[in-house]
């Protein structure tokens, strides 16, 4: 009888790790994600996620958080996963991170007619006008110490919840540009009204590399080795730079 209970143990922990699911956060953000008509997610982010997934076989709950909350909900364990993540000192005190997902370039959104020069962060003080940027993004080192420790380019940085924001504040010149990933401002171009009659700035804030994050409250040590193992699969077979390709 102990016999058989300790097999049934052994069987129902195996299921339960085998019917893995995690809590991943999105944003309604194209290229990155989106939803059609039937509420199926896709877009680049959902892509990689589901690619890494698939090859763990688990299985993605998508939740919808801003990008800031998203943080706070990784570290309180609340969510499980997310992409598109820099790492940073304060983010590794809680998350794990496996890649690199993807190379990342954030660039200077502006309008259309647009002839301001910029060359460095600097620059910006020069024009005296405000800037975007995503409440709780990273743009690179260089630009967390200017923000941190200089108030005059901080005075000119103006927080927003999501990139919806900051092109209607570009729109009616709140602001003289914002910040975003070069993926998402070139299809958004091509796709978008709300993108029409803006372009990309000459100036690059950042280039990198942004990751898949795990959240080292909720997602355990076995879980952690099983995903690495299948990124390291899914790297080596292509799968994310064939995914990547189709958004460049």
């Amino acid at each position: 009888m102990k016999f058989v209970c300790f097999v049934i143990l052994i069987v129902l922990t195996s299921q339960v790790f085998s019917e893995c699911r995690l809590r991943v956060r999105v944003a309604h953000s194209i290229p990155q994600y989106s939803q059609d008509t039937n509420g199926n997610w896709q877009g680049l982010g959902i892509e990689l996620i589901e690619v890494l997934l698939n090859e763990a076989n688990c299985t993605p709950d998508y939740v919808v958080y801003p990008w800031k909350r998203s943080l706070t909900q990784l570290q309180e364990g609340k969510v499980d996963m997310m992409v598109n993540l820099s790492i940073t000192a304060e983010r590794k005190e809680y998350l794990w991170f496996i890649g690199p997902q993807r190379d990342e370039t954030i660039v200077l959104v502006v309008n259309q007619y647009s002839d301001f020069k910029i060359s460095s962060l600097d620059d910006f003080k020069a024009l005296n006008n405000k800037i975007g940027v995503e409440n709780g993004a990273f743009y690179g080192d260089e630009f967390d110490h200017k923000y941190r420790t200089d108030p005059a380019f901080a005075s000119l940085i103006v927080q927003a919840v999501n990139t919806d924001m900051l092109i209607n504040m570009l729109k009616v010149n709140r602001i003289i540009g914002f910040f975003e990933d070069r993926y998402s401002s070139a299809y958004k171009m091509k796709t978008l009204a709300e993108y029409k009659g803006v372009k990309t700035h000459s100036f690059l804030v950042n280039q990198g590399f942004v990751y898949f994050g795990f959240s080292k409250k909720s997602v355990p040590l076995k879980l952690l080795a099983r995903l690495k193992k299948a990124y390291e699969s899914a790297n080596a077979a292509g799968k994310f730079d064939a995914v990547i390709e189709r958004y460049r």
